[in-house]
């Protein structure tokens, strides 16, 4: 029997489960008061390995949702990433 060696590609419903672990776990969550009297809804994600933020951030491009990374200053050796999404006006 001849093995065929074929890459699989994850469905939708499979990336956004994916997500939600890792929202779950590496993920927060907020709703904020400003000074302009409105809420603002935000979803952090923290972590040091760049490949899994840049997958959250490939998964989010796919379902139209925009989002920003930055390198956090967190003072260690090891670089901290974030990747947040912001709504206003709530």
């Amino acid at each position: 029997m001849t093995k065929i060696n074929q890459k699989t590609t994850p469905s939708e419903s499979n990336l956004l489960a994916w997500l939600v672990g890792i929202i779950e776990g590496e993920g927060t969550i907020g709703r904020y008061w400003t000074n302009q009297n409105r809420y603002v809804l935000n979803l952090t994600i923290v972590n040091t390995d760049l490949e899994i933020l840049s997958e959250v951030e490939r998964i989010f491009k796919i379902i139209g949702v925009d989002s920003k990374r930055y390198l956090h200053p967190n003072g260690s050796n090891k670089p901290c990433y974030v990747v947040t999404i912001r709504r206003k006006g709530f």
